[in-house]
């Protein structure tokens, strides 16, 4: 089962893989690249805003799937 694998990191590992730099960063990264294409250059402001709001957010998101999933796991497993 892929939980089982993503559950056996550990939440706080869970939560800085997935919320902090698969979500986070990628669209600190994507928001950036739209900003210089339509713009032409980016802001540094928005780059900095950006790289606190979306990994915070990332993470409040990962936390609460991670909470979730184990939630629906461990029902699982006392089903079988």
């Amino acid at each position: 089962m892929k939980w089982e694998k993503n559950r056996n990191l550990g939440k706080q590992k869970y939560v800085l893989r997935y919320g902090v730099i698969y979500i986070g960063m990628s669209l600190t990264i994507l928001f950036t690249l739209v900003d210089l294409i339509a713009n032409g250059t980016a802001s540094v402001t928005y780059l900095v805003g950006r790289l606190l709001m979306f990994p915070t957010v990332g993470s409040i998101l990962a936390s609460q799937r991670f909470d979730k999933m184990d939630k629906k796991y461990n029902k699982y497993k006392k089903g079988l």
